[in-house]
């Protein structure tokens, strides 16, 4: 008997019984932990699947072929279906099954994707009246709505900045929120300095002069794309390199290209520093490393220009990266840190290092414990297991200490497995098999979407209320 999986955009993996039906997760029919990596990180692939006695499946034996356009969406046995998540500043948006997109938390410029035009500011910079936030998802308008989005991002600190993108199916990328930075990619001027006042942006539009988008990240003050091709582009803020062109410091309004001699599958934007996973799992940094975020001795600040991360050795499936650290998984489910530690942001014991450039071992409670994919924000990371558990580790909350600082990975309570995470600034989310999101953290703007801000910080997680 065979068995025939797929993967939605690296994330969400599925069994199905042929290209139309879904039969469960990917997690219920593999055994082997290296092949569900394989499969998490190939975009977009069937593959025939020999079942072995045991019902796992043999990696040596895969024969993948190219994912139909019209492949069937994730199973969910809740309404609306989620299907991805992605946590910014103080808000977070939801891809659903249909399409659309909903965001809730902070609207304070617009990233919640809603506000009414009142009338031009000084400037000619159009002032909206926007709803402060938005406690349960709000549906993005202004997208277009002959076309499905199929991949987005969220961005920003964690209440003086807020962006939202979304890769639509016809591969052009729409972003809205603020754009004080140009982070919006909507083909202003290369300038120096952000622009003042900052305008506030809620309704979508394209990022100028891209298609064929595949992946996107977006960071407190820019934003990235992967492109079909392999290629990557950056733009709004370059301070520290962080779009990774000459000269350093400018804003720019149009994506620039970025120089990395693979394909690249991945990239990761945070504070001011990206990460991007090639091909062929190897890993290359730009940006900021005043703590070691580069894997390189801080004494060297800045890497204007990517350069390769040498000091991670073998294959790499998964990137994540915080304000001041980086994170990767390896072909073996294992993760390894790097960066900035005062906070427990490493993972790595009690007493952490106050940084440390050299990629280390995190130390999981259990032995063996296979990771399949991670996400990081401010000072803490999320990751994902095979089996669907979650783990945490850093300083989730700044108003509370020391009581939310995991200087080690902790497992997060959950009804459910979980199928991908999603790091904000101060606050996690996860979604579950059945389709539902759960989230907990700093909910003092309505960022858990539980219909209300109060109480202000949550350590346990709840649904939010679709």
């Amino acid at each position: 008997m065979t068995k025939q999986c797929l993967t939605d955009q690296r994330t969400n993996p599925r069994c199905v019984s042929s290209p139309g039906t879904i039969a469960g997760m990917i997690r219920r029919c593999l055994g082997p932990a290296s092949l569900v990596l394989m499969l998490t990180c190939a975009s977009c692939k069937f593959a025939e699947l020999p079942e072995i006695v045991d019902g796992s499946a043999d990696a040596s034996d895969v024969d993948a072929f190219t994912l139909p356009v019209d492949a069937p969406p994730p199973l969910c046995d809740v309404t609306p279906c989620v299907v991805q998540i992605s946590a910014g500043g103080a808000h977070t948006c939801a891809r659903i099954d249909d399409g659309t997109v909903r965001c809730w938390g902070l609207n304070s410029f617009g990233q919640g994707g809603g506000g009414v035009a009142n009338a031009p500011m000084d400037g000619g910079v159009d002032e909206y009246v926007l709803p402060r936030t938005y406690p349960t998802p709000n549906v993005v308008s202004g997208l277009p709505s002959a076309n499905r989005a199929t991949v987005i991002g969220a961005g920003g600190a964690y209440r003086s900045d807020g962006v939202s993108c979304a890769a639509m199916n016809d591969m052009q990328m729409w972003c809205w929120g603020i754009d004080k930075s140009q982070q919006l990619g909507r083909g202003g001027a290369t300038r120096m300095g952000d622009i003042s006042p900052a305008p506030a942006r809620p309704v979508p539009a394209p990022v100028a002069s891209i298609s064929d988008v595949k992946d996107i990240s977006v960071g407190v003050r820019n934003a990235c794309a992967v492109f079909e091709s392999g290629s990557v582009a950056c733009w709004g803020s370059d301070i520290h390199g962080a779009v990774g062109v000459m000269p350093v410091g400018n804003t720019y309004g149009q994506p620039q290209t970025i120089s990395i001699p693979e394909q690249v599958q991945r990239v990761v934007m945070r504070g001011q520093h990206a990460l991007a996973l090639t091909t062929s799992g190897q890993v290359w940094a730009w940006g900021d490393n005043g703590d070691g975020q580069g894997a390189v001795d801080p004494a060297t600040a800045t890497f204007v220009l990517p350069r390769q991360v040498s000091e991670l050795v073998g294959s790499y499936v998964d990137v994540a990266a915080g304000r001041h650290f980086s994170c990767a998984v390896d072909a073996t489910g294992k993760v390894w840190c790097w960066g900035q530690g005062s906070r427990g942001q490493l993972g790595r014991s009690a007493t952490p290092p106050a940084r440390d450039h050299q990629p280390a071992l995190v130390a999981f409670p259990v032995a063996g414990t296979q990771i399949v994919q991670i996400s990081g924000d401010e000072q803490h990371m999320l990751a994902l297991t095979e089996n669907g558990a979650v783990y945490e580790w850093g300083k989730l909350l700044a108003e509370i200490e020391p009581a939310t600082v995991l200087y080690t990975p902790t497992q997060i309570t959950l009804p459910e497995p979980a199928t991908q995470v999603s790091a904000g600034f101060q606050h996690s989310c996860a979604l579950l098999e059945s389709g539902a999101v759960w989230c907990w953290g700093n909910n003092l703007d309505a960022g858990l979407g539980r219909g209300s801000a109060s109480p202000p910080d949550v350590l346990d997680p709840g649904p939010v209320v679709f």
